[in-house]
């Protein structure tokens, strides 16, 4: 089963829903038949924090405007196309959440 965990930072800059993610994605990791990915954005932080999510499957994309905002077409699009059978979004008034929200069935 794929799970992909959807947020607008996973950097220090989305603060402890950032870390939420990470804590959740790295215990589900460790489990049989799970594939876990996260979506996000890239901020200034990215790669600075990156060694928080070693062994993670991670995509960043860039942003527009306002960092409170994060417009992302890279995101929307990565999220529109996902194959997972699970969609978790953290951050639900947000682009992330929009994203999401578009792609329900």
């Amino acid at each position: 089963m794929r799970v992909l965990f959807v947020t607008s930072a996973l950097s220090r800059q989305g603060g402890g829903v950032a870390q939420s993610v990470l804590n959740l994605a790295h215990a589900l990791s460790g489990q049989a038949g799970l594939e876990i990915g996260i979506i996000t954005t890239r901020d200034g932080d990215f790669d600075r924090d990156a060694n928080g999510w070693q062994g993670l499957a991670v995509s960043a994309f860039p942003y527009l405007g306002p960092a409170n905002y994060r417009f992302s077409p890279g995101l929307l699009a990565a999220v529109a196309n996902t194959r997972a059978d699970i969609v978790h979004v953290h951050g639900l008034f947000s682009v992330a959440g929009l994203a999401v929200v578009s792609r329900a069935t």
